[in-house]
């Protein structure tokens, strides 16, 4: 498959589970801070252009410094702002780690996880 010049050789197709709640998250380069912006919001599967401005407090925000890093006490920086409940924040910590990761890993511009998509 072919989207936008990009070639997909891989897809991966899982069996569906139940789901209790559905969060956002991205980390973008934010041109104007030139950091990295990592968002997340406990409103996924919903268009977080809408959420961010139906309600600005619902989208957690924070630039990271790139000579730092993003660090433990960023993730519950993040979960804490966003209203994450307090038995998954260690999970959501590790999965925006590892979103970190990727996005330096792969000198990204954007990475997102997002239900709806």
């Amino acid at each position: 498959m072919d989207i936008r010049g990009f070639t997909v050789h891989e897809v991966w197709v899982e069996e569906a589970s139940g789901i209790a709640a559905e969060l956002y998250t991205s980390i973008v380069f934010d041109r104007s801070a030139k950091k990295p912006l990592v968002m997340l919001s406990t409103q996924g599967g919903m268009d977080i252009e809408e959420v961010a401005e139906r309600d600005p407090g619902a989208l957690a925000k924070l630039h990271v410094d790139p000579l730092l890093g993003f660090q433990d006490f960023h993730a519950r920086r993040l979960a804490f702002d966003a209203g994450v409940d307090a038995d998954v924040i260690r999970g959501v910590g590790a999965l925006l780690t590892r979103l970190y990761d990727v996005f330096v890993g792969e000198d990204a511009l954007l990475v997102e996880v997002n239900p709806r998509s």
